[in-house]
């Protein structure tokens, strides 16, 4: 994105790089109608494959006039939702919400899940064995065992994009450890807490599947038959009420009781 002049009112003149094919499937085609509906002159697509494309990223990225987002969202403010999170999870474990985890399973795409939730429970390890916040006032016996667990916690991700699984295994474990690293400097200069030797063990101990890898977009016979499973195995909640059909029960109550 690129800051633009008076002609553009000052707003962003974006250049959307389309660097690979994807599978032709709905949401990929809306993904890229919303590139192409954005105002005309401050919004171009290029779509850029082999030579031309790497030609495309490096001058683009490499302009200090630009700022480049990476796909998914992947960088260290991304990354803070996860981190947030990943504190969420711990605090219900301590609150007896959830039972301490020995395993967690994610998807992973740009990667910023992954990253972010291990910087996410170092920083909750460091807090919970301070009985900072939000642990502050958590009783021993519980907070001795969540620590243990987290200490010993194996996130498992499962590469949901087909990049995934042409990289190799260094390759994809060093762009992941690229954000992770970012991230946690983030948390030290903001919270100046220190995690990132932490969110290293974290990434350490993960698993990185890339075996299940697909076409980005793609449905799958197992894809079809998994969410299958998962909407017959999947607990049913009754629809909330709407607004209007809420204020007339409250009136029929009011009704009622003043009767």
């Amino acid at each position: 994105a690129r800051k633009g002049g008076a002609g553009q009112g000052g707003g962003l003149q974006t250049l959307c790089l389309w660097v690979g094919d994807e599978a032709a499937h709905r949401d990929n085609a809306l993904n890229l109608l919303s590139c192409l509906s954005l105002p005309g002159a401050a919004c171009r697509a290029v779509f850029a494959e082999g030579v031309r494309g790497l030609c495309c990223v490096w001058q683009s990225c490499s302009s200090a006039s630009n700022h480049a987002l990476m796909p998914g969202g992947a960088n260290p403010l991304g990354c803070l939702g996860h981190v947030s999170a990943a504190l969420e999870l711990t605090l219900q474990m301590v609150r007896g919400e959830c039972p301490p985890l020995d395993r967690l399973y994610l998807p992973m795409g740009s990667s910023c899940t992954l990253a972010g939730l291990c910087v996410g429970f170092a920083l909750a390890l460091a807090l919970l064995r301070r009985r900072a916040a939000p642990f502050q006032g958590a009783p021993a016996a519980t907070a001795s065992r969540v620590l243990s667990a987290l200490s010993a916690l194996q996130l498992h991700a499962i590469a949901s994009h087909h990049v995934w699984g042409i990289a190799p295994a260094p390759l994809a474990r060093y762009l992941v450890r690229i954000l992770l690293s970012d991230t946690a400097q983030l948390v030290l200069d903001v919270c100046r807490e220190d995690v990132r030797s932490g969110a290293e063990d974290f990434f350490a101990r993960a698993h990185l599947r890339t075996s299940y890898a697909v076409e980005y977009g793609r449905e799958t016979p197992a894809s079809r038959a998994a969410k299958s499973t998962f909407s017959r195995s999947s607990p049913s909640f009754p629809p909330s009420p709407s607004p209007s059909s809420s204020s007339s029960s409250s009136s029929s109550s009011s009704s009622s009781s003043s009767s």
